[in-house]
C-alpha cells in the first residue's frame, strides 16, 4: 500500500519546491516497514526535513495503566534532552530529563512540558513494554539523528508517540535561512532520498 503526496500552486506559495512524498507500507508478519520516498521534481536544489508522528497504545492490554509501562533501548543511553519554550522552540541547553541507562519509566509528569527529545542515540531499536503483561511494540529506526517520545501534557490520553525524526524544529534564538538550520536535509534536482523504520508487534 502506497499514498503520494504532490506539489500544487497552492503548495508553491508556502513551500517553494516542487516535490513528491511517497509514503509505502509492507507487512512482514509480526512488522510492518515504513518506507518514505522523497522526490525532487525541480530545477534546484531543496531543502526539507522529514519524522515520524506514529502514536501507540498505552497501556496496550486492558486493566493496566499508562504508568505501568516504560520505553526500552537496545543499548546504553547517557543524553541529555533537548527542552522547549513555550511556543514549541528548542533552547540551546540541556534539559532537566536525560535518558540514562535502557529504560525511560513512563508516567504522564514526564510530558506536561511536551515531548521528549534526544538527539544522536545509540539505540535504533525502541520498545514499548509492561512490567505486568509480556506484551510490546517495538520501533526500530537506523541512522535517525532524532527521537522524540510525546503523549499530551495534561495526561489521561491512551497512547505514546515513538518518533524517528530526519529535522526538528526551530531553536528559539534562530533567524537565519531554512537551509542553514540544524536538522535540514539536502535533495538536488531531480533526486529522490528514501528513509524508512519498522514497527514490531511482540
Amino acid at each position: 500500500m502506497a499514498f503520494s503526496l504532490c506539489w500544487t500552486e497552492e503548495s508553491l506559495a508556502r513551500y517553494p519546491w516542487k516535490f513528491e512524498l511517497q509514503v509505502a507500507y509492507e507487512l512482514h508478519g509480526k512488522q510492518v516497514k515504513v518506507i518514505w520516498t522523497v522526490h525532487n521534481h525541480d530545477d534546484h536544489e531543496m531543502i526539507y526535513s522529514i519524522g515520524a508522528h506514529g502514536a501507540f497504545r498505552c497501556p496496550i492490554v486492558h486493566g493496566e495503566a499508562f504508568s505501568d509501562y516504560y520505553l526500552e533501548f537496545n543499548h546504553e543511553e547517557d543524553a541529555p534532552n533537548m527542552p522547549l519554550n513555550k511556543e514549541g522552540q528548542y533552547l540551546r541547553a540541556h534539559g532537566t530529563k536525560p535518558l540514562k541507562g535502557t529504560r525511560l519509566p513512563l508516567c504522564y509528569e514526564e510530558f506536561k512540558d511536551d515531548v521528549l527529545a534526544y538527539h544522536n542515540l545509540k539505540s535504533d531499536k525502541v520498545t514499548l513494554r509492561s512490567t505486568k503483561s509480556d506484551k510490546s511494540l517495538s520501533v526500530i529506526a537506523k541512522d535517525f539523528p532524532y527521537w522524540g517520545f510525546w503523549t499530551p501534557g495534561q495526561g489521561g490520553a491512551p497512547f505514546i508517540c515513538i518518533e524517528p525524526w530526519h529535522g526538528h524544529a526551530d531553536y528559539e534564538d534562530f533567524d537565519g535561512d531554512f537551509a542553514d538550520r540544524e536538522g535540514s536535509e539536502r535533495l538536488a534536482a531531480g533526486e529522490e532520498a528514501v528513509f524508512s523504520y519498522t514497527i514490531e508487534i511482540g
